[in-house]
Parts: C-alpha cells; structure tokens; sequence
C-alpha cells in the first residue's frame, strides 16, 4: 500500500517538474491570432518589428537549455510571435523551504537550489 503512493507521488513531481513560462505583453496588450512557426534570434533583426511581449522561462534544477527554449516557442507561438529575441541563459536560487508534517515529529527541509530562467522578447515583424 505505502509502495503504491509513493509511485504516485513521485509520478507527480515529475509530471509537475516543467517549464513555465510568463508573458508581459506590450504595445498595449493587442492580442494576435497564434503563428505556426517563430524564428530564434540571438540579435535583433534588420528588418522593422514590434514587441509584443516580454516572455520569462523558469525551470527546475537542471533542465537543460533546449528544453527551456521548446517551452517559450510554445508560449511564443500562442501569442503571435514572428520570432523571439533570446537574451543568455541565467540562474537565481530557490529558497530555502520548511514543511511541517503532522505524521513527522521532524520538519522536512529543502534547501535552495539553482534554478535556470531564460528571458526574451516575442516581436512581430511590421508588414
């Protein structure tokens, strides 16, 4: 019986570990029809856009790069993006975390960890 939770919990953290990311639109929050495809650009591009929107990948402890990226071309597809700008790869910590269980006479302490954010900004090119 313990066996079959603990299968469910850990089947949990897993579904539940992915990437999240955050839009903070601009150009006074106009909405656009989703796109199929959006370019990655590490340098803004020659042609005219705008930016419609400043977008913030989390993750957890060692999610990989490529994985981060899949997750905001995601968002970025849904919100019309042409492309998105991608700034370098950072890291913040986590806080530290106490859990008190009423079955544990002890707290249960999870202590910081790095965590991966990557940050861009979704443009549309101007027609």
């Amino acid at each position: 019986m313990l066996s079959k939770y603990l299968v469910s919990f850990v089947v949990l953290i897993f579904l539940g570990g992915c990437a999240t990311t955050n839009a903070i639109y601009g150009d006074g929050g106009k909405k656009f029809l989703p796109t199929k495809a959006v370019s990655v650009l590490q340098v803004p591009p020659q042609k005219p856009y705008v930016v419609i929107a400043k977008l913030k990948t989390t993750g957890i402890p060692g999610m990989s790069y490529k994985t981060l990226l899949a997750d905001m071309i995601s968002k970025a597809k849904n919100i019309g993006a042409d492309a998105i700008i991608v700034s370098k790869l950072t890291h913040a910590m986590s806080r530290r975390e106490v859990y008190r269980m009423p079955h544990r006479t002890q707290a249960v302490v999870r202590p910081p960890v790095s965590v991966p954010i990557l940050n861009a900004v979704a443009i549309r090119y101007r027609k």
